[in-house]
């Protein structure tokens, strides 16, 4: 959205159809504009992360914060990813600052992982 600051990205795999749904339910949240959406297949994206993520770059989406850079993945994300959406920012603040319920999202991350629809190591191969 033009004239809104980014304050993160978020790099996920546009080949996976569980993934995108995700990426378009972010931008759905995303009324504010803050998160941008990219590919991780995209080789900009991909010459700056893989050296930091190693092989963890195929397995999960990434969120880059601004500013920064640093990079979260996958559950370590969510958080930090719930709190750049204000629908979500109260839930997400209950929730996490729970103790019997922190771990909620981090298995609903999973279990929702374990679903893709994709390979999570063709990343890598488009360019080996």
């Amino acid at each position: 959205m033009p004239g809104r600051a980014v304050r993160a990205t978020l790099v996920y795999d546009t080949d996976c159809s569980t993934c995108s749904r995700f990426a378009g339910a972010v931008r759905a949240l995303d009324r504010a504009g803050r998160i941008r959406l990219v590919s991780m297949h995209d080789g900009e994206v991909e010459r700056r992360l893989r050296p930091e993520l190693g092989e963890a770059f195929d397995h999960a989406f990434h969120l880059v914060l601004e500013p920064g850079g640093q990079v979260l993945s996958g559950e370590a994300a969510l958080h930090d990813l719930a709190r750049l959406l204000p629908a979500v920012r109260p839930f997400a603040e209950v929730i996490f600052g729970l103790p019997g319920l922190r771990r909620l999202p981090g298995a609903l991350y999973w279990w929702a992982a374990r679903g893709r629809t994709c390979d999570p190591g063709r990343a890598r191969q488009r360019t080996v």
